[in-house]
């Protein structure tokens, strides 16, 4: 027992040293390398105490919450909402020139948020522990040559119906974007199921392709992903494939991984940075990763928490709920875009925690973290039968979801509820070696 509390005791300190220097760099490359390019920015004063104590405070918070082997589906949960969520409300917002003297509701509701997923992490360890995962998995079924079926004909009527604004550069992705809404109208039943593809099918065929040592499967996941980037030009289906396919053959060759290998991408993105911006007197790289992951999402947040203050919730009537209520209002991420950041055309999404505030109130965030906590007892749960990896990639889409969506989006448009569906359906019938 006193050999166990000293390992867990030194993990926990490097724990507490890797979000140390997490925290440092992306100071450094806030202060440094684009606050200077932005007007909207102040530059960090590291002779503040206040700053110091902030680092410290959030750094040991996260080495009690986010263990160093990331072994279960709640720890990847916890780690992407503690880098994309809880920092940039938490920490980053308070260095950027921006007039909300009612953003600590924000701030309050993002810890306990946090706090409440990292207490229902704690029980599910607890109640049920899980293995090791293994390194061979079988399935014999056509659930999986069903949603493949889905995936390819969808991918089919996209190619078709968009093949006039198909582009595979990058160069104005945006304008794509913006075509594509008037060819795939918003709210008919295919604009569903190509969220749903797009979201959660590409991410099941591509974790159930490398698991399964399928690679026709993953086939049919990249082909569709190229298809979606050449007509809806969206980046994050891309990076969540590119994610998913490094993070599950990571898994399936080393059965777990740390925090100090899930870390290092970001830290290296520090550096490369800092270099492009000392040596070639540019920030792109900053500006296109580092500003759009982190301090954007910091910019939304305060902006829907000025619009909160001056309107009020809207109770569902910005959304499909209205059709229920009989009164609509529009779209509130279209309205923040329009009012706070003067674009009109600017879809304003912002994290699950913000959007339930702007929703519902204090009601909206209460049922939607007692909801979310019980999909990550649940998906530990599920976990823990057979240590599927597929659930650690579902658990990579649910997380990231939370950062920029709402509960009803992410579970329905975003496919989260199928997707776990789905892989139950499948890794009942698995077989594990």
């Amino acid at each position: 027992m006193h050999k166990v509390s000293i390992k867990s005791f030194k993990k926990g300190v490097l724990v507490f040293f890797l979000f140390t220097l997490y925290l440092l760099s992306l100071s450094f490359v806030y202060s440094e390398v684009i606050s200077v390019i932005y007007s909207s920015m102040n530059k960090i004063d590291f002779g503040d105490i206040i700053y110091w104590i902030k680092i410290v405070s959030i750094s040991f918070l996260f080495s009690i919450a986010i263990p160093y082997k990331l072994t279960r589906p709640s720890d990847i949960i916890l780690l992407v909402v503690a880098l994309f969520l809880f920092i940039p409300i938490c920490f980053i917002s308070d260095y950027l020139i921006f007039d909300s003297n009612d953003f600590w509701i924000i701030k309050f509701a993002i810890i306990f948020f946090f706090i409440y997923l990292v207490v229902c992490s704690y029980i599910s360890n607890h109640l049920k522990p899980c293995g090791k995962m293994k390194s061979f998995y079988f399935y014999k079924g056509n659930v999986v040559k069903l949603l493949s079926i889905i995936t390819v004909m969808t991918g089919v009527v996209v190619m078709l119906k968009g093949w006039s604004i198909f582009d595979l550069s990058m160069n104005e992705y945006w304008v794509r974007r913006l075509s594509a809404r008037s060819i795939f109208p918003s709210g008919n039943i295919l604009s569903y199921v190509i969220n749903i593809v797009n979201s959660a099918l590409v991410l099941f065929l591509t974790s159930f392709g490398i698991v399964y040592k399928k690679k026709k499967f993953l086939i049919f996941a990249f082909l569709y992903v190229i298809v979606d980037w050449g007509v809806f030009g969206t980046k994050v289906t891309f990076i969540l494939f590119l994610l998913s396919t490094f993070f599950l053959l990571f898994i399936m060759k080393r059965k777990e991984i740390s925090l100090s290998i899930a870390l290092l991408p970001l830290l290296l993105l520090f550096s490369i940075s800092t270099i492009e911006f000392y040596i070639y007197k540019t920030s792109l790289i900053a500006d296109l990763s580092v500003r759009r992951m982190v301090i954007v999402p910091a910019e939304i947040s305060q902006a829907f928490s000025s619009y909160i203050a001056q309107y009020g919730a809207t109770y569902y009537t910005d959304s499909v709920m209205s059709i229920i209520l009989g009164y609509s209002t529009s779209s509130i991420t279209n309205t923040v875009g329009d009012i706070y950041f003067n674009k009109p055309n600017m879809n304003a999404n912002t994290n699950l925690v913000v959007m339930e505030i702007a929703r519902l109130g204090v009601v909206g965030i209460a049922i939607s973290s007692i909801v979310v906590g019980y999909l990550l007892i649940l998906l530990n749960n599920l976990f823990s039968r057979r240590n599927n990896p597929m659930y650690m990639c579902l658990a990579l889409l649910f997380s990231v979801r939370i950062t920029e969506q709402a509960l009803a989006t992410i579970l329905i448009s975003s496919g989260v509820l199928f997707f776990i569906i789905f892989i139950y359906l499948v890794d009942r019938r698995s077989i594990a070696h």
